[in-house]
């Protein structure tokens, strides 16, 4: 699909289609509605989303898409109404900040469902201040959250968004091996980070280890998906001193 998009009703639509769709069944129609209600709100008007909040097992999406919402709303109300959808990477990035936000504030929230969400805002925000298309900004956000845990709420509603403009995404595994090393100092302490990094990134190393400094950790790791991988740490501390380097020859494709 191109990548001339813009943050529009048609975006909306079609993200609240894929929401809907039979790969998604257990979500009630009727919320999907509320939240496809909200967001078109915010691309036609730029207005914050009604505020009231529901309960159950879907209150979580419920409180990350009206954080959406208002992030969109809020960057449609700042941004320039000529610059023909630039600014429209940003205005997404400043809705999944919004949506992260909102889910961080909830006092019982599950950690895998807002390790999903912070993943997916430090990736869009990364992406959308390296000048990427809306598309691209959209697809490492759908990547960065499902590469947390599966079927966390807040990853299946970005791969939903991901999925609506990409119904066929290419495979993203190229064959070749990356050498990956980088400084990571944690948000966390430096022990259960680890631990818990350790075990999210599981399926996406070849081979990796730890390395203690000062700082925090090095990690040096080889993967064949070095953007899923990196996406990935973002979410468990500042990285620093990154490099990647192309190994086609370390190990044998599959």
């Amino acid at each position: 699909m191109t990548d001339q998009l813009v943050v529009d009703e048609g975006l909306v639509r079609g993200w609240m289609t894929s929401l809907r769709g039979e790969r998604n069944g257990l979500l009630p129609g009727n919320l999907v509605d509320r939240w496809q209600s909200q967001l078109l709100v915010a691309v036609r008007e730029a207005t914050a989303p009604d505020s009231s909040l529901i309960t159950g097992r879907f209150a979580v999406l419920d409180s990350y898409l009206t954080g959406v919402a208002a992030g969109i709303a809020a960057g449609l109300g700042t941004s320039p109404a000529s610059d023909g959808g630039d600014s429209d990477p940003i205005i997404l990035a400043a809705g999944l900040l919004a949506g992260s936000a909102a889910v961080q504030a909830r006092p019982e929230v599950d950690r895998y469902e807002a390790i999903a969400a912070g993943s997916a805002a430090a990736a869009v925000v990364d992406a959308a201040a390296d000048g990427a298309s809306l598309a691209t900004v959209v697809r490492a956000a759908g990547r960065a959250a499902a590469q947390v845990r599966l079927r966390t709420l807040v990853g299946l509603a970005l791969g939903a968004l991901s999925h609506s403009i990409d119904p066929d995404p290419q495979p993203l595994v190229d064959g070749h091996a990356y050498e990956v090393a980088l400084l990571l100092e944690p948000s966390a302490d430096e022990e259960s980070t680890t631990i818990a990094l350790d075990r999210v990134i599981d399926g996406l190393c070849l081979r990796r280890s730890w390395i203690p400094v000062d700082a925090g950790f090095r990690l040096l790791a080889l993967t064949r998906q070095p953007g899923p991988f990196i996406e990935t740490v973002w979410a468990f501390g500042r990285v620093r001193d990154l490099s990647i380097t192309c190994a086609p020859d370390a190990l044998p494709a599959d």
